[in-house]
């Protein structure tokens, strides 16, 4: 590999230990955070496309974790998580794309959610998605039409009530964008009810495992 190559590489390649940090200097496309250690994060606001590695480690929100544009994979092993307020401990709005293939994001504040829906794209291939009250949901704060895919991996409550818990929340408040569900595999836990698709919700479910 000559020179121009490897240094190309590791310009691409950037390996960080704190999330802000590392969103803030990642600046082309294919850019790769990957966590050397558990680590803490205030809010971040995500505008660019990267893939981010938790490995095996986990990154404790203390703030909101929002991805406004850009094209963003979460991948490996590892999890994200957050305790210290029921919001959302990852929210897609905006334009673009988040795809969750492996990692955990979970929510373990009461009423917590795991991930929440605005706009875009969202795709799962893998992975566990975890709140107290909802897994993945979408609300009144939806903002334009949005698309949801599940191909894999496990979505789930973990509130022992059997009452207002969703696997899967895609809310009636939500009357200003039109939700396209679909799903073709994953698992979908809850004491309360798997999935809610809403009155601007169309759903297209060909393989589901629900509990």
């Amino acid at each position: 590999m000559d020179q121009e190559k490897i240094g190309k590489f590791i310009r691409d390649l950037r390996v960080q230990n704190n999330l802000i940090n590392a969103v803030a200097d990642t600046n082309s496309t294919g850019n790769i955070i990957e966590a050397q250690k558990n680590n803490s994060s205030a809010a971040v606001t995500i505008n660019k496309s990267f893939t981010l590695k938790p490995n095996g480690k986990t990154i404790t929100m203390t703030g909101l974790f929002v991805i406004e544009s850009g094209n963003v994979v979460i991948t490996g092993t590892g999890k994200i998580t957050k305790s210290n307020n029921y919001l959302a401990t990852v929210r897609k709005q905006g334009t673009g794309t988040l795809t969750l293939s492996g990692p955990t994001i979970e929510n373990t504040t009461a009423d917590g959610h795991g991930l929440r829906v605005d706009a875009g794209t969202f795709t799962m291939t893998s992975g566990t998605i975890a709140g107290v009250t909802y897994g993945l949901a979408v609300t009144e704060y939806c903002v334009s039409n949005h698309t949801i895919n599940i191909r894999g991996g496990n979505i789930k409550t973990t509130s022992t009530s059997s009452t207002t818990v969703y696997a899967v929340n895609i809310a009636n408040t939500c009357t200003n964008a039109t939700t396209t569900l679909n799903i073709t595999g994953g698992n979908f836990y809850s004491n309360g009810y798997a999935i809610l698709c809403g009155k601007k919700c169309t759903a297209t479910i060909t393989n589901d495992n629900s509990t």
